[in-house]
């Protein structure tokens, strides 16, 4: 580490460099795993205070491995388009190979929760427990899913997450408690920029807003801890009660505010949830 803030290294998932950062915990202890939002790759989450504040309290209980998604921040871009979440599930199982963590505990934010539950799934020998913040397992409505949002909306969402990146307008969507603050906005808005390149895009958005988990919920035997804020404008708390009965070993916190990233509204207080 220099300075406080991790080196960045790169594990292999297939031909890809998969960028990861490992926090030493301060006492002997369970390894963590953190899916970095993509919105705010792991090279620039340390610049926000608060954030890297509470990145440090993670590593208070043992080791805390931070990652990249591939297609996202410091980790390779992928040479055809998305196919489905499967790719970020493997990344998962690159970095706790590179990283020689036998298990871990996977922390994530909004769809980033759909490849650790999958992951979760596939190898629960290796999950210790969940922690999914904002989650959902999938984000279309669909007749036996109601939580989901209307085809309308849903094309909206996407075509306004295109047409404004780095411009503001997610910002203030995603993060309305920190968007007039001028220098969490500019780092913000950095961070839509370098959070995958543009003619990626519509591909990396297809592959969440489409990727559906839901069959594999009554199979995962790790406990969940669901957190949640009950006016999240993206992804609504009916999302998180759906995880909640349908996931085997689940419980939900729902807190109050409407910020859907978790370095925005309350954060001291959704990490206490989560610490």
């Amino acid at each position: 580490m220099s300075g406080g803030v991790p080196d960045t290294h790169y594990a292999l998932n297939g031909d890809l460099n998969i960028a990861y950062q490992v926090i030493p915990g301060e006492v002997e202890g369970p390894a963590r795993l953190l899916l970095s939002d993509p919105r705010f790759c792991i090279d620039l989450m340390w610049d926000d205070p608060l954030f890297a504040r509470n990145l440090r309290r993670l590593s208070t209980a043992g080791r805390l491995i931070t990652l990249d998604p591939h297609g996202c921040g410091s980790s390779d871009q992928p040479s055809e388009p998305f196919p489905s979440l499967q790719i970020w599930m493997d990344d998962i199982g690159a970095v706790l190979d590179a990283t020689a963590t036998d298990s871990a505990t996977l922390i994530a934010l909004g769809e980033m929760s759909r490849p650790a539950l999958l992951f979760a799934a596939a190898h629960p020998e290796r999950v210790d427990a969940l922690v999914l913040i904002n989650a959902s397992p999938r984000s279309r409505r669909a007749d036996d899913y109601p939580a989901g949002m209307p085809d309308a909306r849903m094309d909206a969402e996407r075509e306004l997450y295109i047409s404004s990146l780095g411009q503001g307008q997610i910002t203030d969507w995603l993060a309305p408690s920190r968007a007039s603050d001028p220098v969490f906005r500019r780092l913000s808005l950095k961070g839509e920029r370098l959070s995958t390149r543009r003619g990626n895009l519509r591909a990396y958005l297809d592959a969440f807003l489409e990727g559906d988990v839901r069959s594999v919920l009554s199979s995962i035997s790790a406990e969940v801890l669901l957190i949640h804020r009950v006016g999240n404008p993206h992804l609504r708390i009916d999302h998180a009660r759906y995880l909640r009965d349908h996931l085997p070993r689940a419980r939900l916190i729902e807190l109050p505010g409407n910020d859907h990233l978790w370095h925005s509204g309350d954060v001291d207080g959704l990490f206490d949830e989560v610490v």
